[in-house]
């Protein structure tokens, strides 16, 4: 069996990054990563925004009467203002649509983040490619690992690819491969470039029940749509580990003992209220803690 070696996730990355979605011509902070927004309820507000979106979109393409880039702009900011995934995703992807002073990298993350905030598969693999590269914002891996997890499991193919990768790394996430092998065969289905050169350069290094368990975990395949998300809880459970309080296996179940407990611990040292569970004080403060690693 030809096996070929796998890339560095950044320099990956980087390559991957050229072939990333744009959005035509016509056509980021740290607020806590709730479920995505892909498959579950449209919040108030998402129709008017999805409105302003299509209406945008056609000034400036002209599509329903005289083109009008001027209005045509502004209405798509008001969508990603309020919320529209695909508007923000659109805001960061074409620098001609912001104001002058926002057309570099940090103006392009702000608006990353909105859509991968509001569950843009792709915005959510930008904003998480740029958490690893410092592009626009500080480079923060373990939190750019979260993003990417919720991209690969809203099923886009290159987040697949790239979340595989990390977990081949171990630097960002632990090192993993029954998990990585589960999104190179997830990134498989979709035809994504190099997802079948990296699974067979990794299955030549797998054990028969390594094999296994990453089928298995790639036919359980679902959406990043509850709350608290396997991505999130890999995240609080990687970052337990890192400060000092062991949650054991970094597995994505929130309710294992183990968990329970290292949240607790961490929130007694940390002087939190007690609980032993998820929820936004506990994200935000151990964010907190990773970034002060560095």
């Amino acid at each position: 069996m030809n096996s070929a070696p796998l890339q560095s996730p950044v320099r990956a990355t980087r390559a991957l990054f050229v072939a990333a979605v744009l959005a035509s011509a016509a056509l980021g902070g740290c607020a806590m990563p709730g479920p995505s927004a892909a498959g579950g309820a449209a919040p108030a507000g998402a129709a008017d925004a999805a409105e302003n979106y299509r209406r945008g979109a056609a000034l400036l393409a002209g599509s329903t009467g005289p083109r009008d880039p001027a209005e045509g702009a502004r209405l798509i900011r008001l969508a990603g203002d309020q919320g529209d995934g695909e508007a923000a995703f659109v805001l960061a992807t074409t620098p001609g649509l912001r104001p002058a002073n926002e057309r570099d990298d940090a103006g392009a993350a702000v608006w990353l983040r909105r859509a991968a905030i509001a569950g843009h598969p792709a915005g959510q693999y930008l904003y998480a490619d740029a958490l690893l590269n410092g592009r626009g914002v500080a480079p923060e891996p373990s939190w750019a690992a979260l993003w990417m997890a919720r991209s690969a499991a809203n099923g886009y193919g290159r987040a697949q690819v790239m979340l595989g990768l990390l977990y081949v790394d171990g630097t960002a996430l632990p090192a993993d491969k029954v998990q990585a092998q589960r999104w190179f065969i997830a990134a498989q289905r979709s035809n994504t470039p190099n997802a079948a050169r990296y699974a067979r350069a990794l299955d030549a290094r797998m054990t028969p029940a390594e094999r296994g368990a990453a089928r298995n975990a790639a036919a359980m395949q679902g959406g990043a749509d509850s709350f608290p998300d396997e991505a999130l809880v890999r995240y609080v459970q990687y970052a337990l580990g890192r400060l000092g309080s062991d949650p054991g296996a970094v597995d994505g179940i929130a309710a294992s003992p183990a968990t329970r407990e290292a949240i607790s611990r961490f929130e007694r040292t940390n002087a939190m209220p007690v609980s032993g569970r998820i929820d936004t004080d506990l994200v935000l403060r151990l964010r907190e803690r990773m970034r002060a690693l560095g």
